[in-house]
């Protein structure tokens, strides 16, 4: 009876796949045409600039045939809802990922684990004797660990992100203060800063460098500051923001304005930092009770114990 259970398990996967593959084949058509026009171009571009770009150019075939399977699979997964589409956008732009087919990937990911995951488990050998309904709760389990985990890395990359973002703000901004002062405008302060701080924080130069294009592409400044601070997510990014409209719009000074903002920036972490501290105490508490004075009983009352009981047990003996 039992493999019978596993056979029909392993059938139901394998016609779940069928059909997923099914699925990408009615569209793959259009993409493997676009696909050998790649190849074509790629192959012309390696017969006229060399070895160099054989290299490159085969380096970045693999990175898109990698990319395929997930990308095809995920846009059967892609959000129909305009409002949630444009939210998991902007969810991949603040970790950092902002090509188009980000999107499809993610989702693509997503499902290749969904059904990773549980199709190992099943064809291994830890199934064997083992009741198929804790097989079935197992398989579920994965496959569901598998579909939310690229959430979770998802979410610890946007968290990362901020974090290297708001530690590298405050010396943007003295960098920034620095060149408004030497007699340049604000575009060209946002791009050389852009470009200085590449080296200290990478995240915090691409998206100063992606605002210097937009001013350059012509978009007005309340907009191009308004779009760091929803790129970011990052909330002294978003006042930092405010604060150059503000300065724009009523004419201020701007190295005044980012000098009182990059002190205030300053102040206010140290005093989560102090805050912080003041907890250390309290959150030393349960590992003092649990680990720390158990071994200190055991070092300090261990011998008087054992000295005792010699002394005490052979005398109880003789009574």
């Amino acid at each position: 009876m039992k493999p019978l259970i596993f056979f029909l398990i392993f059938v139901t996967t394998t016609l779940a796949w069928s059909a997923v593959v099914m699925l990408w084949a009615r569209r793959r058509s259009m993409q493997h045409r676009l696909q050998q026009v790649l190849e074509e171009s790629v192959a012309r571009s390696i017969a006229e600039v060399g070895q160099g770009a054989h290299d490159l150019a085969k380096s970045t075939l693999v990175v898109k045939l990698f990319q395929q399977p997930f990308e095809r699979s995920g846009r059967l997964m892609l959000p129909r809802d305009e409002w949630e589409r444009s939210h998991l956008k902007s969810q991949l732009v603040m970790a950092g990922y902002r090509q188009d087919e980000a999107s499809a990937i993610y989702q693509g990911v997503r499902v290749v684990l969904a059904g990773f995951l549980p199709a190992v488990y099943l064809l291994s050998p830890m199934i064997v004797g083992v009741n198929p309904m804790k097989v079935a709760m197992l398989s579920l389990s994965f496959a569901a660990g598998g579909f939310y985990l690229p959430g979770f890395y998802l979410r610890h990359c946007i968290g990362a992100r901020r974090r290297r973002i708001s530690k590298a703000l405050p010396s943007a901004l003295d960098m920034m203060v620095v060149c408004v002062e030497a007699g340049l405008g604000l575009d060209g302060a946002v791009k050389r800063v852009g470009e200085e701080m590449s080296g200290a924080c990478p995240e915090i130069s691409e998206e100063l460098q992606m605002m210097s294009l937009e001013l350059r592409a012509g978009k007005s400044r309340s907009e191009a500051f308004k779009n760091i601070g929803i790129r970011t997510g990052v909330d002294e990014v978003k006042a930092w923001a405010a604060l150059l409209i503000q300065t724009d719009r009523f004419g201020t000074s701007v190295a005044h304005a980012l000098r009182v903002h990059a002190d205030g920036i300053r102040v206010k972490r140290r005093q989560n930092l102090e805050a912080e501290a003041a907890k250390t105490a309290v959150k030393l508490i349960i590992p003092l009770i649990f680990f720390i004075f158990p071994a200190i009983l055991v070092v300090m009352v261990g011998p008087a114990m054992i000295q005792i009981a010699r002394v005490l047990l052979p005398a109880m003996g003789g009574k």
